[in-house]
This record gives structure tokens, sequence and C-alpha cells, in this order.
């Protein structure tokens, strides 16, 4: 096997129809789900005060629906040709406008509903600079299909990891180093568990909001295992590790708080793990299956410049600091703000469904 661009790919010497198609499975399955929340979702006290009319009027409208079917045909065809870059765009959109909506009727914005857009995302900006880098020489009318969704897959690699990045730096910045305390995550543990649960979920929360040592070790596990997802940038060996970390530290998340993430770790398998490995022969007596793990031509790495690779990161800063002074003065801030107060400004309790 082949190594590509950007430390290699599990998926180097093969097409990546598997890696698209899981992609736009799990983005159908999150965008079917904020839908379904979306649809029997009800305007309240508890709603965004400064959200437009026609955003919370989308609670419970059969314009759901059409919104959903709009999403689920542009991930099929996403999903059945390579490079389609306005299908995955479509489905970002419909997918952003759901998860909007939905946060804006409730208290806030649900975080498990956030990596497969983050990943699509990544894999679209991925094919965009593909095929920029085309144009710019002059081979646009000639793409390589292996080429352009090599770039895409490491666009989203990129954009998972990016996301576990922003959580320390959020950790560190809005707390600083003393969040690693021995207190933050036994405060968490005991928000979300009810003392003297006799499930084997509920005695491990016991042992670690009962045991000091173990709560700060836990914690600083936290900072390293989500600030190492950049590792996943590095080459097959480390995606390999950083994913399976990140993903075991979901799962201890989910025994000790009862917060799942499902989307982001089924990602993460489907990214991290070397699925053309093995998963050729695990299918070798299905076809059908087999069409998902054809061979291809190994990638050509694509040759970057020092001069280049300047100007690719200061176009990423310049539009990064563009954004950020964007949102300082546009209402977008103060809305924003009030989507993660939850004292005074969204009034409750909810009624009983």
């Amino acid at each position: 096997m082949t190594r590509a661009s950007w430390g290699g790919s599990f998926w180097d010497g093969y097409t990546r129809t598997f890696l698209r198609g899981g992609l736009a499975v799990i983005a159908a399955s999150n965008l079917f789900g904020v839908a379904t929340d979306l649809a029997h979702d009800q305007r309240g006290p508890w709603s965004h005060p400064f959200a437009p009319e026609w955003l919370l009027s989308l609670g419970g409208s059969p314009l759901v629906g059409v919104l959903l079917a709009v999403g689920l045909g542009a991930l099929w065809r996403f999903a059945r040709q390579p490079g389609q870059v306005r299908a995955g765009v479509v489905a970002l959109l419909t997918m952003a406008l759901l998860v909007e909506a939905d946060a804006a009727l409730n208290e806030g914005p649900k975080r498990h509903f956030f990596a497969p857009g983050l990943a699509l995302l990544g894999w679209i900006v991925g094919l965009a600079f593909a095929r920029l880098s085309a144009w710019r020489a002059g081979q646009h009318e000639a793409v390589d299909v292996q080429w352009l969704e090599a770039h895409a897959e490491m666009g989203a690699v990129a954009a998972l990891a990016g996301n576990y990045v922003d959580a320390v730096g959020s950790k560190l910045l809005h707390v600083g180093a003393h969040w690693a305390n021995d207190t933050t995550l036994r405060s968490i543990v005991l928000a979300h568990h009810t003392l003297g649960d006799p499930s084997l979920a509920g005695r491990y929360a016991a042992f670690v909001a009962g045991n000091a040592p173990v709560a700060q070790a836990l914690s600083i596990a936290t900072l390293l295992v989500q600030g190492g997802a950049c590792l996943m940038l590095l080459g097959l060996r480390w995606r390999l590790i950083a994913g399976l970390a990140i993903f075991l530290f979901h799962s201890n998340v989910e025994l000790l708080t009862g917060i799942g993430y499902g989307p982001a770790r089924t990602l993460l398998l489907l990214f991290c793990l070397p699925w053309p490995r093995f998963m050729p022969q695990l299918v070798r007596w299905w076809p059908r299956a087999r069409t998902l793990f054809e061979p291809a031509h190994p990638v050509t790495k694509p040759s970057l410049s020092g001069t280049q690779l300047a100007q690719v990161g200061a176009l990423v800063v310049g539009v990064v600091a563009v954004v950020v002074l964007f949102a300082q003065v546009v209402p977008i801030r103060a809305y924003a703000a009030m989507h993660h107060s939850y004292h005074g400004e969204r009034a409750g309790p909810r009624p009983q469904q």
C-alpha cells in the first residue's frame, strides 16, 4: 500500500466508496434525528428570544419533512458519485438549518448533532481545495477522482481533529489549567448520576466521584486525548491510536454521565480504522459489498512548495480573522451568546410531553 499525501491513508490503493457512503449514512441518520426532534418541538418561554420568526416557525411544521427529503436526496447523490461538492453543500446547509432551528426552539444547541456536519464540511473543503489546485495547475478538465477524494478524506479527518483540539482550547481559555483539578469531573459525574445507583455504571461513577486522584487523572487524560486528536493527521498508526483513544474517551464519558455522542464515535471508527485491510476478506462472499473496496491506482502525492504552504496558511488565518471580526460587529454575536444562557433569560419549566 503506497503512502499518499499528509502521512498516508488506509484507503490509498482503494476507492473511497465505503468511506464516502459511510459518511453519508451517518449524516443521514443525524439529519433524520434532528428532523424528528424538530417535528415535535414547540415554541415556549425557553425558546431563543432573539430568534427570527421564520426559524421558530419550523417547530412542528410540515416544512421539516420537505427539508428532510431535500437533505436525504442530496446525501444520496453525494454517496453515489465521487466529487459531489454541490450535493454535499445542499445536505450541509439543510442539516445546519434544522440544527439551528432546534437550538432556537430549545435551550440551546445539542452538540451531539455537530460531528457529522463537521466531517461533511471538511470533506467538502477538501474537495474544493483539490479542485482549486487542479484549476491553478491547468488540469481542471481531467481531475483524478481518487486524488480529489484523498483530499476530501483528509479534510474530514482534519475537521474532526480540530473539533477536539478546539474543545481543549475552550476549556483552557474559559476555565484555565485548573479545569484538570480533582473537583471538575467529580462535580460533573454527581450532576448526572443518582446517588446509590446499583448499576455497573452507577458504581463506577460513585468510585470516580469519591476518588479525587482518579478523577484528576481522568481530567488530565481528557485534555491529553482531545489535544492529541491532531496526531490523526500525521500518519496511519497515529490516526488509529488517536482515533481509538478519543473513542474510548467518549465511551468513558457515557459511563460516567450518560452522554454518548454516538455520531462522533461512529465517525471516529469510520475514519480511523483500517477497513480496507480486513473488510474485503470478510465480504468476499457478497459481490455487491466487494465493490465498496475496489482497488484503485495509487494517488500521486501532490507537490506543495514552502511558498504555497505559506499562502494556504495565510489564507486560512485571514479567513478566520475576517469571520471572527464579522461576528463581533453583527447581531449574531449576541444571538449566539444567548444559546448558552440558562439563568433568567429562558424561562421554564417545560411542560410534560
